[in-house]
């Protein structure tokens, strides 16, 4: 009886500290500089212009904007706040600002990005799921050249509005 105890305790310390955590992926220096910039969230990947479809894409980055395929909008709310996705409010239209608020923050006398960390954006994919998403930096990781774009998003289960487990 201890032993089976001890077994489930370490099952339980082995596993991600929020269910939320073990479902966030990540995409890392998407260069966004050449214009549209189709991509999947589903695949985490690039989709190249003459490999585009109807469906194979999630998120078309234009600079600092990002429209949805499907439907889509900009919640004022930190990533980790967002449980679900909302009945309403989502738009098939570009997707920059949440009550009249863009994503990032600009400097004017650097002219510099710096995403907002209040600010979700939360999608309608193509396959008709539902994902969550932030910007973590419009600069390359190393080189730090701008253009070069970061985000965090979570893909609901099997067509589920939770981001839970």
């Amino acid at each position: 009886m201890r032993a089976l105890f001890f077994l489930l305790l370490a099952t339980f310390v082995a596993l991600p500290s929020s269910a939320q955590e073990s479902k966030v992926q990540s995409a890392t220096n998407v260069y966004v500089a050449d214009g549209l910039v189709h991509y999947s969230l589903t695949n985490n990947a690039v989709v190249p212009a003459d490999e585009k479809t109807a469906t194979n894409w999630d998120i078309l980055i234009n600079g600092v904007e990002l429209h949805a395929n499907r439907a889509g909008l900009v919640v004022s709310e930190a990533f980790d706040a967002i449980a679900e996705a909302p009945l309403e409010g989502m738009k098939n239209s570009m997707m920059k600002t949440a009550d009249g608020e863009v994503w990032y923050n600009y400097d004017m006398n650097t002219h510099e990005i710096s995403p907002k960390g209040e600010m979700t954006f939360v999608l309608m994919l193509a396959d008709d799921s539902y994902a969550k998403l932030t910007v973590d930096s419009y600069y390359h990781r190393i080189t730090e050249e701008p253009r070069y774009m970061s985000f965090r998003y979570v893909i609901a289960d099997g067509g589920e509005r939770s981001f839970m487990d």
